[in-house]
């Protein structure tokens, strides 16, 4: 089933026009230690959701080698971020997640650069 949904997922729209996000992380500020946590929520099993995350820069300097990657079963990653996120610029993320079962579904939207590494937890509860 894993190839049906990386197939699906291929079919999305490009990331650029997304212009509503559900979240928004600032690398800038991110606190390391105890970053945000990324609620899904609830939903049905049988469901599946795509979320628009945006990441951003706002701080003064750019933000170099900028890499994500995405840990837990059933989440899978897109964006279209460069390796440079020059000061004030933004890129955008989508998390798909597609439950296989019913339950507590965690996992985490790793944010690398050359001066952080930090995992994102990330939450769905599947009814």
């Amino acid at each position: 089933m894993n190839w049906l949904i990386l197939f699906m997922f291929s079919l999305m729209p490009h990331l650029a026009v997304a212009a509503d996000f559900d979240y928004t992380i600032d690398i800038a500020t991110i606190n390391e230690s105890a970053p945000m946590e990324l609620d899904f929520g609830n939903i049905l099993y049988g469901d599946h959701f795509i979320k628009n995350v945006q990441l951003k820069n706002s701080g003064a300097k750019p933000i170099e080698r900028l890499k994500l990657d995405i840990y837990g079963f059933e989440y899978f990653l897109e964006h279209e971020c460069p390796n440079l996120l020059p000061p004030n610029a933004s890129c955008a993320v989508q998390v798909l997640f597609w439950p296989e079962m019913p339950g507590l579904h965690r996992g985490f939207l790793i944010i690398e650069t050359s001066g952080l590494n930090v995992n994102i937890p990330m939450k769905t509860l599947v009814l």
